[in-house]
Parts: C-alpha cells; sequence; structure tokens
C-alpha cells in the first residue's frame, strides 16, 4: 500500500494474507486495503492431529486436508478484531 501511495497510484485493490490485526485497521479506515485472508490456526493444528493418530493407526490419510479460511473485509472487520482479541484474553 505504502509503494502504490508513493508512487502516486491510488486506484489500487489491495488484499493481504494471514488476517494481521493491522491490516484489519486499514481495511476498517478505508485505505486502499480492501480484504485480509486469515487461517484457521487452531482448526489447521487440530486436523494435523487428526490426521497424525489416523497415520499411527495405520489407517488412511487423505492427501490433502483442506482447513477454513476466513476472509475479513470492513463488513466484518471488527468483528474479527473483537474475535482475535477474545482469543488474546
Amino acid at each position: 500500500m505504502n509503494a502504490c501511495k508513493s508512487a502516486g497510484v491510488d486506484d489500487m485493490i489491495i488484499v493481504g494474507f494471514d488476517g494481521n490485526a493491522s491490516a484489519v485497521d486499514l481495511i476498517l479506515a478505508g485505505e486502499m486495503v480492501k480484504a485480509t485472508v486469515a487461517q484457521q490456526p487452531y482448526e489447521m493444528g487440530y486436523q494435523a492431529v487428526e490426521a497424525a493418530l489416523k497415520a499411527i493407526k495405520g489407517e488412511t490419510v487423505e492427501e490433502v486436508i483442506n482447513a477454513p479460511v476466513t476472509v475479513v473485509t470492513a463488513e466484518n472487520g471488527q468483528e474479527y478484531l473483537d474475535s482475535l482479541a477474545a482469543m488474546q484474553g
């Protein structure tokens, strides 16, 4: 975003990845960042442990295991920030 601003580009739509709170702040402020994709680390870890247990037991493990993601935009950004704060205690 800063590079675009420095180059005088103001019609760019930027979508990030990782669901950082600072990115969500930019989204809510109406900056060029319009969305961020947030992974679900708890779900990723849970699925990894489930797959490991299956492998240990000699059961079939899927080659690809998908974990859900959340697309964070201006519409759900504050709710996402609130959920991050709740997780951090």
